[in-house]
């Protein structure tokens, strides 16, 4: 997943339900975290990665229980506001 200003890319990825590894990539100039919601607007699942300095990667897992739609962001203030969020799909 790439980090920038002021987008996460792709905007929609699908996934297996269960553990997923997201490799984190911050190709802006200010930090930024990667965060999932979900599903739909369910605030049941919410994990996010801790902050990735510009220039650096950082591997994240988290575990996926279930199919449906989530939302993935950037948590940092403002960030989600100018465009950094995103849909996780999820499905057998």
């Amino acid at each position: 997943m790439s980090l920038k200003e002021w987008a996460i890319d792709p905007k929609e990825v699908t996934v297996t339900p269960g553990r997923v590894r997201f490799v984190l990539r911050n190709e802006g100039r200010r930090q930024h975290t990667f965060g999932i919601i979900g599903p739909g607007s369910s605030k049941d699942l919410t994990v996010i990665s801790d902050n990735v300095r510009a220039g650096q990667s950082l591997n994240f897992e988290v575990d996926l229980p279930g199919e449906g739609t989530y939302t993935t962001i950037c948590d940092i203030e403002g960030h989600r506001e100018r465009g950094m969020e995103g849909r996780l799909i999820v499905r057998r």
